[in-house]
């Protein structure tokens, strides 16, 4: 009978072992290792952004999808690959900010703070081509993922609430009628 318990409780641990194999946590890296596809399931979301690139915004749109669907490490893969598409679209870049940084699951580690940073500085830099909805978001952002990743989070996220309520603000403006 003790054999049959000890049994039990290894085989338990080595399917828990194979389980944690499996389906390790999050890691955040947008460079996994598998290639980046289009998925199905995900709904008909669509975000027109400042590209004549299709696939970029596919991507893009994919990538909308799955920050809603709380997949954040597969958003930033997907906004990635719309970069690969389209390297001029800053609004790939705004997602990738987005995706690696802070969200209600998980705050972003100093590290994730930076590529957030440095994603959002590429979109704004690439600013020119966006339309003026797309630059209010990006600015935005950018006041999300200051510089200095010690910057006190608290106060940068009123920032970037306190900017989104001028965009939107401005946004019925923009709205076609």
């Amino acid at each position: 009978m003790k054999l049959l318990t000890t049994a039990g409780a290894v085989l338990r641990l080595a399917i828990f072992l194979s389980l944690t194999m499996v389906a390790p946590g999050q890691d955040h890296a947008m460079g996994g290792a598998k290639p980046v596809t289009m998925m199905t399931g995900l709904g008909d979301l669509h975000h027109p952004v400042s590209t004549t690139n299709a696939g970029a915004q596919e991507f893009f749109d994919q990538g909308l999808r799955l920050i809603y669907a709380f997949n954040h490490d597969e958003a930033a893969r997907s906004f990635q690959k719309a970069t690969e598409l389209d390297p001029k679209l800053a609004m790939a870049y705004w997602g990738i900010a987005e995706a690696v940084g802070p969200n209600y699951n998980d705050p972003a580690s100093e590290d994730r703070f930076k590529q957030a940073h440095e994603a959002i500085q590429k979109a704004v830099d690439l600013s020119g081509n966006a339309s003026d909805a797309e630059r209010g978001y990006i600015l935005a952002m950018a006041k999300r993922f200051p510089a200095d990743p010690k910057s006190d989070r608290r106060k940068t996220a009123e920032n970037y609430r306190d900017a989104m309520r001028e965009v939107e603000k401005r946004r019925r403006c923009w709205r076609p009628t």
